[in-house]
């Protein structure tokens, strides 16, 4: 198709939509032809297609926003003579794929879908899956190459004939990598990485040859491909929520940086090998795309795996925090595509709804579906949402305060019945008050962008003041003394996956506790008393956003940073940890999950009715 003549003489109007015929017809983008590095602007026309039998097109992934965040609608595209508003990214996007000779068929959200029409983005969303599913490919836009030049770093690559540092990164991913085939008989472990030899490591199931020493140096700090790497696993399209579908749904997806082009599992392939070598310094920004795969891999898991006892929406949930959505409620409305067997679970998308209901109608689904309050542990008390109640997670809030339930059993295996919910702002629960608290330590807020450590400094005095509230009990309600008490609450009583945490862990944190009490250089003085980092990282890692404190009737508790003297224990039917709750009138407000040593297996529970009581929670 040709370029069409475009009269300039008269102001450009803005494109007015049609409304779609059916409910399964999609707009896509017919992008007219122009020269190699034209500046002409971009012409355009919208066709409709139905996605019985689609024309064929291929679809785009992107972030509206530029690097620097800019995601105003400052450019435009002329499409049948009249104007689109769409931001810099994607009409750097557009340029990118815009061919020379021959017309580009594309389906673009910002242009397929009417962005004004919040009727229409509710229907639309509905067929994102098969949207990125029908297309012949999904087109991933980075942005361009980084700006930097390249020199020379011994590496195998040429790095002469590449401008930029993302170049050469994207030429060593497809170096290094290979097709392994897949081990089906491998579950997945915690952290997805298992050795199973001197070259070989198991990463998500897949066989993974171990990097030399010296093809390792080639990825720390400072190092042209560290630097390229770095700028492209740190693009914004990763910490997009909307992605994980996008890049998911299609066998056939190619990523784009300026002019050069990688497929995906050349980039999952590429991040494993990163993954199974842990001495380079590359992992300090690969954690955010390894949670692609993570996601990936734990949607293809089968429902009844050890790890997985709750529904995927859940786990969805939980493993998507980190990232991002221009529009809050898209943190819900983005996983549609990616759990259509638990659908039933979610509310239908309507953008007339604001998120703080969103969010409410989601636990409300899941809990009266599954009989289970798994998904109150998700709560941390902490929300930037106007109106969301407090027994509604704000999944918009990253966060690593959650204690995962999994290990324990509270209530003692309880179902929650005759719960209710009110104008989707009251929640009533049955359970047992357990206990007030009457002293709280100052714990380190959760913080998400200090560093390491920066919060280990903090956190050096804390643990001192942990110890010595914890050491400071002459006896417990157990008849535990009270430094297994401690030890055992600092870690919640989980190390190395294993509940109740091993006997012989104590030694681990004797020589902890030695290091910590000799002062000057904490790191010096474990090595020093040659500490295990097990229980080290354990308590490094339950610790951040918590605090100790004691309860009325003599037990010690890791409870969220935010917890306050008068603050209230509870156990929920239903529920597997017991919650921190906050009077409020005749109501509470939930702080969040807590571990209270001596009572995480149902020794303080009861199961008889009688002695429960309703609880209402606002």
């Amino acid at each position: 198709m040709e370029n069409p003549a475009f009269d300039t003489s008269t102001p450009t109007p803005e494109y007015t939509y049609q409304p779609l015929d059916t409910p399964l017809t999609i707009r896509l983008l017919l992008i007219y032809p122009a020269p190699e590095d034209s500046l002409q602007p971009i012409r355009a026309c919208l066709t409709e297609t139905s996605l019985h039998n689609p024309e064929p097109y291929n679809a785009v992934s992107y972030s509206w926003a530029t690097e620097d965040g800019d995601d105003s609608r400052s450019q435009q595209v002329i499409c049948n003579d009249a104007y689109i508003k769409i931001t810099k990214n994607c009409e750097a996007a557009l340029r990118r794929f815009r061919h020379h000779h021959e017309t580009t068929v594309l389906w673009v959200d910002a242009i397929c879908i009417d962005q004004s029409n919040l009727v229409e983005r509710s229907q639309q969303v509905l067929l994102m899956k098969v949207i990125y599913s029908k297309a012949e490919a999904v087109l991933v836009w980075l942005g361009e190459a980084s700006s930097d030049g390249c020199n020379n770093d011994d590496s195998n690559i040429d790095t002469d004939q590449f401008g930029s540092h993302t170049d050469v990164a994207i030429e060593y991913m497809k170096m290094v990598v290979g097709s392994p085939p897949r081990d089906e008989n491998f579950s997945v472990c915690e952290d997805g990485v298992t050795p199973v030899g001197d070259d070989v490591t198991l990463v998500y199931g897949f066989p993974v040859l171990s990097l030399t020493e010296s093809e390792a140096n080639y990825l720390n700090k400072g190092s042209p491909m560290y630097l390229g790497l770095h700028s492209f696993f740190s693009r914004r399209w990763w910490r997009r929520i909307w992605v994980l579908q996008e890049a998911s749904l299609n066998s056939e997806c190619l990523f784009f940086c300026g002019q050069m082009v990688i497929n995906r599992s050349e980039v999952d392939h590429s991040l494993m090998i990163f993954a199974a070598c842990p001495r380079v310094d590359v992992h300090r920004f690969i954690g955010i795309p390894s949670a692609h795969i993570t996601v990936r891999v734990r949607l293809q898991e089968s429902s009844d795996r050890s790890m997985y006892h709750q529904p995927k929406l859940h786990t969805l949930l939980q493993d998507t925090r980190h990232l991002r959505s221009s529009d809050l409620r898209d943190k819900v409305i983005a996983l549609m595509g990616l759990v259509q067997e638990e659908e039933w679970l979610l509310p239908p998308p309507d953008y007339g709804k604001s998120a703080a209901l969103i969010f409410a109608e989601v636990v409300e689904n899941l809990v009266d579906n599954t009989h289970s309050l798994d998904i109150l542990h998700d709560c941390t008390g902490i929300s930037n949402i106007h109106g969301l109640p407090s027994w509604a997670p704000d999944w918009s809030v990253k966060t690593s305060k959650i204690i995962k339930p999994k290990h324990y059993n509270a209530s003692k295996g309880s179902a929650a019945e005759n719960v209710s919910f009110e104008e989707h702002i009251y929640f009533k629960v049955q359970g047992k008050l357990f206990s007030g608290i009457t002293h709280v330590e100052n714990g380190v807020k959760y913080a998400p962008h200090v560093s390491r450590r920066a919060y280990e400094a903090n956190s050096i005095t804390d643990w001192r003041s942990f110890c010595r509230l914890g050491l400071s009990l002459t006896s417990y309600p157990t008849g535990e003394s009270a430094s297994e008490v401690l030890w055992r609450t600092m870690c919640a009583n989980v190390v190395n996956g294993k509940y109740p945490a091993e006997n012989d862990t104590v030694f681990s944190y004797q020589s902890w506790y030695k290091a910590l009490l000799r002062g000057g250089d904490f790191v010096r003085e474990m090595v020093a008393e040659e500490v295990s980092p097990v229980y080290y990282d354990r308590v490094r890692a339950f610790t951040r956003g918590r605090t100790l404190c004691t309860t009325s009737n003599g037990y010690l508790a890791l409870v969220p940073a935010e917890a306050l003297t008068g603050d209230r224990i509870a156990i929920f039917a239903g529920g597997r940890a017991p919650f921190v709750l906050r009077p409020f009138g005749s109501k509470f407000k939930l702080i969040g999950a807590c571990y209270v040593h001596g009572i995480m297996d149902g020794e303080a529970f009861s199961e008889d009715d009688l002695e429960l009581q309703s609880i209402k929670l606002c």
